[in-house]
């Protein structure tokens, strides 16, 4: 009877019918289960299981067990959240909020506020909250795995005081995840890292480990920036689709709290405790980008990077690890930063909206496309005021209001790279909804542009409401990059939007190629096939 009745079951969920319950006779308790397992099987089905290498068979098992309808333990998986604070009296309250209905208690451990961050804490009334005063010894890990120690449940959730928890809803899927995962065998040995958002930069970390079972050879380690070990070994990572906000890195809190000193000075500790670890030196670089002297950032990374210093880049004299890629594009950035174009050579950095990518070769085949938008004038002004690349023109605005034109990833991207050169940037959807995005000095304005204005240079957009808005410069960033975009921001020859190669499809950037509708021609399938090949041939010559 019940195996039928879960064969029922299992056809109602490869139809896709879960609606239709009534369908199946059960009592209310099975049909919760039910909706749980869905939920459950789809999380696991979409976490990327190349990350936990030979642990499939484990997940597979879990799914399995769902599949035949074993219902989880009766006591569900209860879970500590953590927080570390010093003098967060203007944050801790909005975290607070957001992360307390989500869990079963709340460790807060304070490290020596002396500005209202206790008296704040003490005035939320909630039995969940266990209030605890720690020491401060220039270790971000100890204070953690204090928390960890104090924590009475199974599971252990990590949120910084200056972050706030994105939605209620993580409540339901952080429990039915943890219940069931505790089938796993290696469980303990599992990190779970959620997306955490810098609403100043709109830069997303995907690698930021804060969810885990408690085990005694579970602890973090690193003064700052620190990772969670198992046995003394990296714990193995998966991502959860959970969203943290962080504000704590807007330029106020930086100076108030001098948090890059600080952990530039906890990070040098850390190199000289695992000088062979380049996560050290790779989170140095990453905070002193902007507040050291770039010759010692770059002679650091070099020394990170190459084997013989004395040797050119080539495969063979690269020290290869898990952060080399990431010391690469640093050093790329550190390069274009002090002007050194000539020295990047052949390395390049492919940014896309969830990760970074580097490569000695690149070939541009993404089209050619139209984006000038149905504007009057916009053309009348191209190059006078109008502009199809931030990276090439944005410092002709220094400390100048402009508009990016743009509703999508493209026009963030633009936008992300002016906020540091102009004044301010207006973003100008024409109606359509744009990623959520927030920044200083940026307004998104939904209004349509229907014309540009001005005498020798761009002064005005006319809206459809007859509103002008004064501006020095426009920006166009409509829909996504393409080809000639991208060639214009690597500094390659492009002539009538067109990229000039040669007949080995190589462009005047060394390394850089380009085929297709990109080039001119015959805009054929079989042209950009054999572009394409001929860019191949020579990129596998040259290796």
């Amino acid at each position: 009877m019940c195996e039928n009745m879960y064969r029922e079951q299992d056809a109602l969920f490869d139809k896709g019918i879960i609606e239709k319950l009534e369908l199946v006779q059960v009592n209310k308790k099975q049909k919760i289960f039910i909706l749980q397992r869905k939920i459950v099987l789809t999380m696991i089905n979409n976490y990327d299981m190349s990350v936990l290498a030979n642990m499939k068979d484990n997940l597979f098992t879990v799914q399995r067990r769902l599949k035949q309808g074993i219902i989880p333990k009766k006591n569900r998986t209860l879970i500590s959240g953590a927080i570390i604070c010093f003098n967060e009296e203007d944050n801790i309250l909005d975290c607070i909020n957001s992360i307390i209905n989500s869990v079963d208690e709340l460790v807060i451990v304070d490290t020596g506020s002396n500005d209202n961050t206790l008296n704040v804490i003490r005035g939320i009334k909630s039995k969940k909250i266990r209030l605890y005063t720690f020491k401060w010894d220039n270790s971000f890990s100890q204070a953690r795995n204090f928390a960890i120690k104090k924590a009475r449940f199974d599971c252990v959730f990590f949120i910084d005081a200056d972050e706030i928890l994105d939605s209620f809803e993580n409540y339901y899927k952080l429990h039915l995840l943890f219940d069931h995962l505790d089938m796993l065998s290696f469980k303990h040995r599992i990190v779970f890292t959620p997306t955490v958002e810098n609403i100043n930069t709109n830069n997303k970390d995907y690698r930021v480990q804060r969810i885990h079972f408690k085990n005694s050879k579970m602890k973090y380690f690193g003064d700052v920036h620190e990772e969670l070990r198992y046995d003394n070994e990296p714990a193995k990572i998966i991502e959860v689709k959970i969203r943290i906000i962080h504000k704590g890195y807007s330029n106020d809190f930086i100076i108030k709290k001098d948090k890059i000193k600080r952990n530039l000075k906890l990070l040098e500790q850390m190199i000289l405790k695992e000088p062979n670890n380049k996560r050290w030196i790779f989170m140095y670089i990453k905070d002193g980008f902007n507040y050291m002297d770039e010759k010692v950032l770059i002679d650091m990374a070099l020394c990170n990077i190459l084997i013989n210093r004395s040797d050119d880049f080539n495969k063979d004299n690269i020290i290869y690890d898990s952060y080399t890629y990431d010391l690469l594009g640093h050093l790329c950035k550190l390069y274009i930063k002090t002007g050194n174009i000539d020295k990047i050579k052949d390395i390049f950095e492919v940014k896309t909206v969830n990760e970074n990518y580097t490569a000695k070769n690149v070939v541009l085949a993404t089209g050619n496309k139209k984006n000038k938008p149905d504007i009057k004038n916009i053309e009348k002004f191209d190059g006078k005021g109008v502009s199809y690349c931030a990276i090439c023109d944005g410092f002709f605005y220094r400390g100048k209001d402009v508009v990016v034109i743009g509703n999508g990833n493209y026009a963030i991207a633009e936008t992300n790279d002016l906020i540091n050169i102009v004044n301010h940037v207006t973003i100008l959807t024409n109606g359509k909804k744009i990623p959520e995005f927030r920044a200083e000095n940026v307004d998104i304005e939904n209004r349509k542009a229907v014309a540009i204005e001005g005498n020798d240079n761009v002064e005005a957009v006319e809206l459809d409401d007859g509103t002008k808005l004064k501006t020095d410069g426009v920006f166009v960033a409509q829909g996504v990059a393409g080809s000639t975009d991208f060639a214009r921001k690597i500094g390659a020859l492009v002539k009538n939007e067109k990229i000039v190669v040669n007949e080995k499809m190589q462009t005047t950037v060394k390394g850089l190629y380009a085929c297709g509708d990109c080039i001119g021609g015959t805009l054929q399938v079989a042209k950009a096939v054999n572009d394409g090949m001929i860019a191949g041939i020579d990129i596998i010559k040259n290796m």
